[in-house]
């Protein structure tokens, strides 16, 4: 399971009509720039409509579940003080690496090829459902025991406290449940049933409040772990139901027969997506064990713990938006729509500064009061706060164009990216690391900037070019990508 994460009260209405308003704008700004057609403007209104549905529906979701969560993490820091937070933080964190290693990229797998085969052959898509849930079940069995077995080393010699070792064996149920989850959830954006996906992160965020608060009053760290086995396991299950029906309706239900003919993509998608992925977790866990091992290190932990939410709330939202165009990328490239890919890109842009920004800068202005919420310890982290969001806001901007690039199947670009934040992060923490938590929100800060620069570099002469060649030429499936 992910960080603790979630956001301020949203009203949808807004959101609807914030959404609405950029899609608008934008699209009359394109439309003055080519002559309108009634087959164009049929064309661009469902291209609107979906967007738009899409990302509303995404946004419901995502204040539901990650509001939960952000509720429930301001109780849990009163709960169990500061230091306990920072320990529960540094379990979240170790499990968050290894569940990104057990999904091996495939949840990434299923959106992109579920979104590519659900109408032209829905057999295959469901060929690709199976192979990526039998192949995420096995690998989170295999690492959830290897992490089990090794848990009292984990503790003891990288996090250096012996005494998280059980808290950690606990805690690998979350790694293989994240797995299947992720699996699945990627079914669904496949799909693009985002209704479908708000009401399963509606029903977990009812859950969260009340089982994590609950099992951490009575059981203190362990409890809290539980607490989190049993969120994770209900919203699995609530996940599987809504697969089955919305796979069952579309003609494409989720087969082992004959899925592994489809053993291709792993090799051609899913293992660049993995060494992709599997960069994120071990590095943000290295530079926070870099932090630990310092003398108070768990209490600066505990306060970037605190400050994740927030973070965590401005990387999640464009990412739940960038599971609204990614498949509609997909859809477009597949039928050549080289003019839809762009436009789409620049809407999306748009909307992610319209829907991150606000927030930033409400949480940046007001830094002390919410960390207040947290109770006594936790002002001094005002700084670390701002600096996060506006990492947070940084992120948003630059998400369009690397969903953009793996919709291009350039996952080995992406993963050069993300080798050059990487390295960017881990040599900012180190020479940061005096500052404590401040040093590390600033080292993650200058790290996606990075990122940011390099993706731009690369995706822009692509989307140049895609200007160029606008309109129903288009840009063919690569036959490697399929």
């Amino acid at each position: 399971m992910s960080s603790l994460s979630s956001s301020e009260s949203l009203e949808v209405d807004g959101v609807g009509s914030l959404l609405r308003l950029g899609s608008i704008s934008a699209t009359n700004a394109s439309s003055r720039k080519r002559l309108a057609t009634p087959c164009a403007t049929r064309t661009d209104d469902r291209f609107d409509r979906l967007l738009v549905g899409g990302m509303v529906w995404t946004i419901v979701g995502a204040v539901a579940s990650r509001g939960a969560i952000l509720v429930a993490s301001l109780i849990l820091a009163r709960l169990l003080g500061r230091e306990t937070f920072g320990e529960l933080g540094v379990i979240e964190s170790s499990v968050g690496m290894f569940a990104i290693l057990a999904n091996m990229g495939l949840s990434l797998t299923s959106t992109k090829f579920v979104a590519k085969y659900r109408r032209v052959d829905p057999a295959r898509a469901g060929r690709v459902m199976g192979l990526c849930c039998a192949f995420a079940a096995g690998s989170a069995a295999v690492l959830s025991i290897a992490v089990f077995m090794a848990a009292p080393w984990l503790a003891g010699a990288t996090l250096g406290a012996p005494h998280l070792a059980g808290a950690l064996r606990w805690a690998t149920v979350i790694l293989a449940l994240s797995s299947i989850n992720g699996a699945l959830t990627g079914a669904l954006i496949g799909f693009q049933a985002f209704r479908d996906l708000a009401k399963v992160n509606l029903i977990a965020g009812a859950l969260t409040i009340p089982m994590l608060t609950g099992a951490a009053s009575a059981g203190g760290l362990h409890g809290a772990v539980l607490g989190l086995i049993a969120v994770q396991a209900l919203s699995t299950i609530v996940l599987a139901v809504a697969v089955r029906r919305v796979t069952r309706a579309g003609g494409a239900a989720i087969t082992l027969r004959g899925s592994w003919a489809e053993r291709g993509l792993l090799a051609s998608f899913s293992l660049p997506a993995l060494v992709n992925s599997s960069l994120r977790s071990p590095v943000n866990w290295l530079c926070i064990a870099m932090l630990v091992n310092r003398p108070g290190g768990y209490a600066e932990m505990g306060l970037l713990h605190a400050v994740n939410p927030w973070f965590l709330l401005l990387m999640f939202l464009p990412g739940q938006l960038a599971n609204v165009y990614f498949p509609m990328f997909e859809d477009a490239l597949a039928r050549g729509r080289r003019d839809e890919v762009r436009r789409l890109m620049w809407k999306s842009m748009q909307l992610n500064f319209l829907v991150c920004a606000a927030l930033a800068a409400a949480v940046a202005v007001w830094a002390e009061g919410v960390l207040a919420w947290y109770g006594p310890g936790y002002g001094e982290g005002t700084w670390v706060l701002r600096v996060s969001v506006l990492t947070g806001l940084v992120i948003a901007v630059q998400q369009p164009l690397s969903a953009y690039l793996v919709s291009m199947a350039n996952m080995w670009l992406v993963t050069a990216c993300s080798v050059a934040w990487a390295a960017a992060f881990i040599a900012a923490s180190y020479g940061l690391l005096s500052y404590g938590a401040l040093g590390v929100a600033g080292a993650r800060l200058v790290g996606y900037a990075v990122y940011a620069v390099v993706v731009a570099a690369i995706a822009m002469p692509k989307l140049k070019g895609a200007a160029c060649g606008a309109g129903t030429q288009g840009l063919a499936p690569r036959a490697g990508a399929a």
